[in-house]
């Protein structure tokens, strides 16, 4: 299979907003879900963590060669098919029914080195995460973290032994090594396992939620709030809303 998934563009960063990011979206799906990391997943297809990791935020121009390989990696092999409208493929954002709990606790698993390092800090779990906690289908991509401004200094102590880089949009890529959150720059993590992680510093944590998962206790966001505040958790809400539940329910 030699054609290219996505437009032919230049300049880091500059990922098409389509098919390559949809792509990276299935593949982070089906990495989550076989409970690898970008590391292992690397390994497997004869690549870099770094070129995983830039596969899955959708930064680059793919061969479907590459997208068989990696996808092989993973147990799961491509079919492709030609469709048209809305149902041309699942939604990448959304999760079955039948696969919530599989999907939530693989991916709290992927960060149960997170945890044990913020085990100190009284931080709340927001996002996709906390909204798939609470029964929402969405596929979470990273986890996103509330902490208070009073807590700031146990949070960079946990941010230390995580051993990250942080987001420039200068760069548009991972490239800054000053990991305190009390810094100008975004509060956007991407850890050498390639799992990504994001903060928000509050000041003060709102009630939450406790959600067991396997032996872990999240605290999440409650779902209402979510709607409400968060305008991805919100559109993604509506958009399942929309398509009605038999959708989103796996054939047979």
């Amino acid at each position: 299979m030699g054609g290219t998934i996505g437009a032919e563009r230049s300049g880091r960063g500059a990922a098409d907003s389509g098919v390559t990011v949809r792509v990276g979206r299935l593949l982070q799906a089906r990495r989550v879900r076989a409970r690898l990391t970008q590391g292992v997943l690397a390994d497997r297809a004869g690549k870099t963590q770094q070129w995983v990791s830039r596969v899955e935020r959708g930064e680059v121009d793919l061969r479907l060669s590459d997208v068989e390989t990696l996808l092989a990696a993973t147990g799961a092999r491509l079919v492709v098919q030609v469709a048209s409208g809305a149902a041309a493929a699942d939604d990448p954002d959304l999760v079955a029914e039948a696969d919530m709990l599989g999907e939530l606790e693989a991916f709290a698993g992927l960060y149960a080195y997170v945890w044990r390092r913020f085990a100190a800090v009284p931080y709340l779990v927001g996002g996709r995460l906390a909204a798939l906690a609470q029964g929402l289908p969405v596929r979470p991509q990273w986890v996103d973290l509330l902490v208070a401004e009073p807590d700031l200094a146990a949070a960079n102590a946990a941010i230390t032994w995580l051993n990250a880089t942080r987001w420039s949009d200068v760069n548009q890529d991972y490239t800054i090594y000053d990991l305190d959150l009390e810094a100008a720059f975004p509060r956007r993590f991407l850890m050498r396992n390639g799992l990504q992680l994001r903060v928000d510093v509050v000041p003060e944590v709102p009630p939450g939620i406790g959600v067991r998962v396997d032996e872990l206790i999240l605290r999440v966001v409650p779902l209402v709030r979510l709607v409400a505040d968060d305008p991805d958790v919100s559109e993604l809400a509506g958009r399942f809303a929309g398509m009605g539940l038999d959708r989103m329910k796996p054939d047979g």
